[in-house]
């Protein structure tokens, strides 16, 4: 009786250790992921800073380059170095400027449009809502002067870009009228997205049941629940089928 005790005992106190240890050890492994990811990134950032200084400005391969690079210092930015994303949004405003001087509807320019995604993603995740906005309707402008009136796929990405971010923006907002306003403008744009993917894809489309959900959260803030509860469990239903997701790259 008293060996069972004892051997309780040392199994509760050798159980208590590994319980005490535990987050210092799982911080540990966390923060071994993280350096080693930061030193992926960092190795990363060395090429292509070494490659740009190999190629001549401003040629298609030099601006390939450097929104690769602003990639790279956006993910270096996400995580823990903050400072990064100053300096990933210095890249990505120089390349901007010279793509969207080149940029013509004529000649699909897939750099110019990938290019000014990525900067539009970079300052909608700083907070910078607006700016972000202006560079997805952008986006959108270009690429219905490029579908010629016709319905695409592109079309329904830029709508559901800029819905999104004029939710964020809205949800950000202190004054209640100008909130109003950003909740209704995303909500017009997420379900013009919704429209588009419908028409092209099918009304139980992936895309269709993503857009579904981001417009029920929009109608829910706005005091709309009802609204909002049909649509979530309209994306639930289309998510259940595990569509493969065909949006545009």
């Amino acid at each position: 009786m008293k060996v069972n005790l004892a051997i309780g005992a040392l199994l509760i106190f050798f159980l208590s250790v590994i319980l005490a240890v535990w987050p210092y050890r799982l911080s540990v492994v966390q923060h071994e992921k993280f350096n080693e990811r930061s030193g992926d990134l960092s190795g990363q950032e060395y090429r292509l800073r070494a490659k740009l200084r190999d190629t001549p400005v401003n040629s298609a391969q030099f601006l390939k380059l450097e929104d690769e690079l602003g990639m790279v210092l956006w993910q270096q930015a996400c995580p823990l170095a903050q400072t990064k994303f100053g300096d990933a949004e210095q890249v990505f405003r120089a390349t901007h400027a010279v793509l969207k001087a080149r940029a013509k509807p004529e000649s699909y320019d897939q750099d110019y449009v990938s290019d000014t995604q990525h900067f539009a993603g970079l300052l909608r995740d700083q907070g910078k809502f607006v700016e972000s906005i202006d560079l997805y309707r952008e986006t959108l402008a270009y690429d219905q002067q490029a579908s010629k009136g016709v319905d695409d796929l592109k079309l329904a990405r830029d709508y559901a870009n800029i819905g999104l971010v004029q939710y964020f923006n809205a949800l950000a907002t202190e004054d209640k009228i100008l909130r109003q306003v950003d909740f209704k403008d995303g909500e017009f744009n997420l379900e013009k997205s919704i429209e588009i993917y419908r028409k092209l894809l099918g009304p139980d489309a992936q895309e269709v049941g993503n857009e579904l959900a981001t417009k029920a959260l929009v109608l829910r803030d706005m005091g709309r629940e009802g609204e909002g509860l049909r649509d979530m469990k309209e994306s639930q239903r289309i998510r259940a089928l595990i569509k493969t997701p065909s949006t545009p790259p």
